[in-house]
This record gives C-alpha cells, sequence and structure tokens, in this order.
C-alpha cells in the first residue's frame, strides 16, 4: 500500500470555508487532519512548484518537487510514480479535510472495487445531468458505498488497474472526461471520510464544522 500526496501553493478556483487567501495554511490544516486519519502507510508528497514546503514535508515522508510548467502535467507526473507501484494505491490532493482514522476504509475498500473516493460529491444529488445516473449501493462491513459517474483527483486504485487502464489515465488531467471514459465507477462511503474544501461543495451527511474549527 502506497500514499500519493500531491500539493501545490497555488489557490483553488473554489473558495474553501477557511484560510481563503492563505494556501499555505490551508495545506497545512488539512495535512493535520490526513495525518490524523492514516496510520503508518508510506506517504510520497509530490510538490508541485512550492520547493518552500520541502522541509516540512519531509518530516512525514518522501518528498518529490515538481518544476514543470503546468499543475496538469504535475498530475500526469504523479499518475506516472503511481502506475509503477503494484497493490492498492491512494492518490490524494492537498485541499481536502479528513476525518480521525478513516484511510483504513478506502483500503478496505480496494477490496470490492476498483477505484474508490473518500468524498461523497454533493453535485451528484444536485445537478440534473446525473438524475438518470443509475446509482447503486453496497454493504461493506458496517459502511454503505454508492458508486458515482466522477469524482476528483482525490480517489485511489491498483498500480495493476491504472497500468491495464493507462490508455484512459494519462489523458486524465481532467477528471470528469477520466472517469467518463474508464469501464469501471468509482465508489465512496456515503459518509464521507474526507470532504473537498470548497465552499458550497462540502460533502453531505456530516457536520464539517467541528472539523474547520482554527486557532485563528
Amino acid at each position: 500500500m502506497k500514499i500519493f500526496y500531491r500539493t501545490t501553493s497555488f489557490k483553488q478556483h473554489s473558495p474553501p470555508p477557511i484560510y481563503e487567501d492563505d494556501k499555505w495554511a490551508l495545506v497545512k490544516f488539512c495535512h493535520e487532519s490526513f495525518l490524523k486519519a492514516k496510520r503508518d502507510e508510506p506517504v510520497t508528497y509530490l510538490l508541485d512548484r512550492c520547493e518552500g514546503w520541502t522541509d516540512y514535508f519531509s518530516k512525514f515522508g518522501e518528498v518529490i518537487n515538481y518544476i514543470g510548467a503546468d499543475t496538469a502535467y504535475s498530475i500526469n507526473y504523479m499518475f506516472n510514480l503511481a502506475k509503477q507501484e503494484n497493490g492498492k494505491i491512494l492518490m490524494l490532493e492537498d485541499d481536502y479535510i479528513w476525518r480521525p482514522d478513516t484511510v483504513k476504509y478506502l483500503w478496505r475498500g480496494l477490496d470490492e472495487f476498483k477505484m474508490v473516493s473518500p468524498y461523497d460529491h454533493p453535485a451528484h444529488y444536485l445537478e440534473g445531468r446525473f438524475e438518470n445516473f443509475l446509482f447503486k449501493l453496497k454493504l461493506v462491513d458496517d459502511v454503505v458505498w454508492r458508486n458515482a459517474p466522477s469524482n476528483t483527483h482525490t480517489f485511489g486504485t491498483t498500480g495493476e488497474y491504472m497500468r491495464e487502464k493507462w490508455d484512459i489515465f494519462k489523458d486524465g488531467m481532467w477528471d470528469g472526461p477520466m472517469y467518463e471514459a474508464l469501464p469501471d465507477r468509482v465508489w465512496n462511503p456515503t459518509y464521507s471520510l474526507a470532504t473537498h474544501m470548497c465552499r458550497g461543495l462540502m460533502a453531505p451527511n456530516v457536520d464539517w464544522s467541528p472539523y474547520l474549527k482554527t486557532s485563528v
């Protein structure tokens, strides 16, 4: 099992509910929640043109500094690293807040599904383009999972699956078309393990306010 954690110094397009004007504060806040969500899995940090953060992240795992010209290509670079692995892998973004001790459920989910995500995307409930999608539910141990038409670049799969479908993943710089092209659906717990930190797009069914408390 291996985790790839990609971070960038650039602000996201959709503003987060906290630290809208301080990307480093947001990154550190989210990463601290991630540390409480994982156990002892090895992590490789891919720093997308933010070499000044190397000292911080090197305390927690291997650091690779990506200095390419475009963030989209750092996604492809991460995919290239991940597809060399054997077994289960997680590829995570830096703007997710995690519930404690939850990464274990993603590993368990990969026993059942080709791809998993920690995030139950609210757009799937709200946008008309998804109203005819055939949603399914499956109980795995005590967790209810649901398939989804798409998700973000925070997801898990296996190195074997990435190599098998590399003709799709290699062009996966845009998440929606990538998921639509893949023959297997991504599954996520309906009680999200983590949420994308985007105002108006926080995962449903969880009161995230206790997790957003800061010291400022």
